[in-house]
Protein backbone atom coordinates (compact mmCIF):
# COMPACT_ATOMS: atom_id res chain seq x y z
CA UNK A 1 0.00 0.00 0.00
CA UNK A 2 2.72 2.56 0.82
CA UNK A 3 4.07 1.68 -2.65
CA UNK A 4 0.86 3.01 -4.08
CA UNK A 5 0.73 5.83 -1.96
CA UNK A 6 4.29 6.83 -2.34
CA UNK A 7 3.89 6.59 -6.43
CA UNK A 8 0.47 8.74 -6.27
CA UNK A 9 2.26 11.41 -3.89
CA UNK A 10 5.56 11.83 -6.71
CA UNK A 11 3.09 11.96 -9.24
CA UNK A 12 1.53 14.61 -7.99
CA UNK A 13 4.55 16.52 -6.69
CA UNK A 14 5.69 16.51 -10.14
CA UNK A 15 8.95 14.16 -9.33
CA UNK A 16 7.88 11.63 -11.35
CA UNK A 17 6.03 11.34 -15.00
CA UNK A 18 3.27 9.40 -14.84
CA UNK A 19 4.70 6.92 -18.28
CA UNK A 20 7.79 5.89 -16.33
CA UNK A 21 5.97 5.44 -12.92
CA UNK A 22 3.49 2.71 -15.83
CA UNK A 23 6.55 0.91 -16.23
CA UNK A 24 7.13 -0.62 -12.94
CA UNK A 25 4.02 -0.93 -11.31
CA UNK A 26 0.94 -3.93 -11.97
CA UNK A 27 -1.87 -3.17 -13.83
CA UNK A 28 -3.91 -3.15 -10.53
CA UNK A 29 -1.82 -0.80 -8.87
CA UNK A 30 -1.70 1.61 -12.03
CA UNK A 31 -5.58 1.46 -11.72
CA UNK A 32 -5.23 2.85 -7.94
CA UNK A 33 -2.77 5.39 -8.61
CA UNK A 34 -4.81 6.90 -11.18
CA UNK A 35 -7.88 6.62 -9.38
CA UNK A 36 -6.10 8.13 -6.12
CA UNK A 37 -4.93 11.19 -8.00
CA UNK A 38 -8.86 11.37 -9.48
CA UNK A 39 -7.14 10.95 -13.41
CA UNK A 40 -9.28 8.53 -15.06
CA UNK A 41 -7.08 9.62 -18.51
CA UNK A 42 -4.46 8.02 -16.18
CA UNK A 43 -6.39 4.07 -16.47
CA UNK A 44 -5.37 1.76 -18.69
CA UNK A 45 -7.39 0.82 -21.47
CA UNK A 46 -8.55 -2.65 -19.79
CA UNK A 47 -9.83 -0.38 -16.84
CA UNK A 48 -11.72 2.59 -18.44
CA UNK A 49 -14.92 2.43 -16.93
CA UNK A 50 -15.84 2.20 -13.35
CA UNK A 51 -17.10 -1.37 -13.03
CA UNK A 52 -13.84 -2.72 -15.32
CA UNK A 53 -11.50 -0.77 -12.86
CA UNK A 54 -13.08 -2.14 -9.38
CA UNK A 55 -12.93 -6.04 -11.19
CA UNK A 56 -9.04 -4.81 -11.52
CA UNK A 57 -8.59 -4.20 -8.35
CA UNK A 58 -7.79 -6.54 -5.16
CA UNK A 59 -9.42 -5.80 -1.85
CA UNK A 60 -6.66 -4.26 -0.19
CA UNK A 61 -6.32 -1.67 -3.32
CA UNK A 62 -10.14 -1.59 -3.48
CA UNK A 63 -10.26 -0.60 0.54
CA UNK A 64 -7.64 2.09 -0.19
CA UNK A 65 -9.27 3.94 -2.86
CA UNK A 66 -13.09 4.29 -0.82
CA UNK A 67 -10.82 5.50 1.73
CA UNK A 68 -7.92 7.94 -0.20
CA UNK A 69 -9.47 8.86 -3.70
CA UNK A 70 -11.19 12.06 -3.92
CA UNK A 71 -14.75 11.76 -3.44
CA UNK A 72 -16.03 12.16 -7.58
CA UNK A 73 -14.01 9.43 -7.82
CA UNK A 74 -15.19 7.07 -5.35
CA UNK A 75 -18.58 7.65 -5.44
CA UNK A 76 -18.47 6.28 -9.35
CA UNK A 77 -17.25 2.91 -8.08
CA UNK A 78 -19.67 0.00 -7.29
CA UNK A 79 -18.36 -0.59 -3.95
CA UNK A 80 -18.76 3.10 -2.55
CA UNK A 81 -20.91 2.82 0.20
CA UNK A 82 -22.30 6.44 1.42
CA UNK A 83 -20.97 7.06 5.48
CA UNK A 84 -22.36 9.23 8.23
CA UNK A 85 -20.33 11.78 9.32
CA UNK A 86 -19.67 11.37 13.20
CA UNK A 87 -21.63 13.83 15.28
CA UNK A 88 -20.21 17.12 15.71
CA UNK A 89 -19.61 18.26 19.25
CA UNK A 90 -22.20 21.24 19.99
CA UNK A 91 -20.59 23.91 21.30
CA UNK A 92 -22.93 25.81 23.97
CA UNK A 93 -23.15 29.58 24.23
CA UNK A 94 -22.49 30.29 27.82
Amino acid sequence: MMRVLEAARLVITGKLDPEVLWQMTTPAERVAIALLLGRPDHLPPSANTPISAWKTLDARHRDLILRRAPARVAKRLPGYVARSRPAQPVSVAQ
